[in-house]
């Protein structure tokens, strides 16, 4: 189990400093990103929604008011057995596509009108066989089918004006939110980048002054000092073991010298021991012959000095 001192030390080695560095300058640019892609996302799907809405209201029938019109005064005169209910189903079935993928509130008002009118024309379709009287009849088709498929028609088309502007707000919408979001990358990097390089220039700066205060410690021992200092200073446990290896070196190197001096000291002790223990017996023996010579040429007094 780490110490708290040892957790602490892990904590400022400096590859953690490099990861929170890291972090500092990622975490900021990433959340801009990710709600830049957000937003135009969201944006870009809505707008693709729209466009998808005006394309499928394009394909509306463009003759559907004539061509019903035409059918149902062919049935009422006469000259034909089919009503065009083929033709109210589709724009039914258009209206309630749209309808789903519509979020404009005048643009879902118009579809639910095209709807109310379908239903209303069906029923007038269908009620036109119980009036007897053709007069009454050409005035029912005149009346009410003839007015129903213009407003179905209308409405059409005021549905496509609606999508259309509803598109150019959504662009509108895009624009400015996208240069909200350029003055909030520009304000977040002018503040993001000088605090990321100030943490920069520290990091660097306690990393390069212990190594060269670290340098300097060896130049010295090198030049023969030897004499104990205190560690280099740092937060970076590397740096510090380093520092503190470099000091115990010096003294273990210092403590070898010293230890080296005395047994110099010792052997040269030995030594001269060595050389008077040769050199007395000879000068005794010198000494005394030098006596005997004296006595014999009878410089007695010499001989007793």
């Amino acid at each position: 189990m780490k110490s708290p001192s040892g957790r602490s030390q892990s904590a400022n080695s400096v590859q953690k400093k490099m990861y929170r560095l890291m972090l500092q300058m990622f975490i900021p640019i990433a959340v801009i990103l990710v709600s830049i892609f957000v937003m135009l996302l969201t944006r870009n799907i809505i707008y693709a929604s729209v466009s998808g809405n005006i394309v499928k209201a394009s394909g509306f029938n463009q003759d559907f008011k004539d061509d019903i019109d035409l059918q149902m005064y062919l049935y009422v005169a006469g000259s034909s057995d089919e009503k065009p209910w083929d033709d109210v189903e589709a724009a039914r079935a258009l209206a309630e596509d749209l309808l789903k993928n519509t979020s404009n509130p005048d643009g879902r008002m118009a579809m639910n009108n095209v709807l109310s009118l379908c239903d209303n024309l069906s029923t007038y379709m269908e009620n036109i066989d119980s009036i007897a009287s053709y007069e009454d009849r050409m005035k029912e088709l005149e009346t009410n089918i003839y007015g129903i498929t213009q407003l179905i028609e209308d409405y059409m088309y005021s549905y496509l004006y609606y999508e259309a502007g509803e598109m150019a707000s959504i662009q509108k919408q895009i624009d400015f939110w996208l240069s909200v979001e350029i003055a909030f990358v520009v304000i977040v990097m002018l503040i993001v980048i000088p605090l990321v390089l100030s943490r920069a220039v520290k990091l660097s700066k306690s990393i390069t002054d212990p190594i060269v205060a670290m340098n300097g410690r060896v130049e010295q021992i090198g030049g023969g000092d030897l004499s104990p200092q205190t560690p280099v200073a740092t937060d970076d446990p590397s740096l510090a073991s380093l520092s503190t290896g470099i000091e115990d070196m010096a003294a273990r190197l210092d403590k070898q010298i010293e230890l080296n001096r005395q047994e110099q000291i010792k052997l040269r002790d030995i030594e001269l021991s060595l050389i008077q223990a040769q050199i007395n017996p000879h000068f005794l023996y010198n000494t005394l012959d030098a006596i005997v010579w004296l006595i014999e040429i009878g410089k007695n007094d010499q001989a007793e000095q």
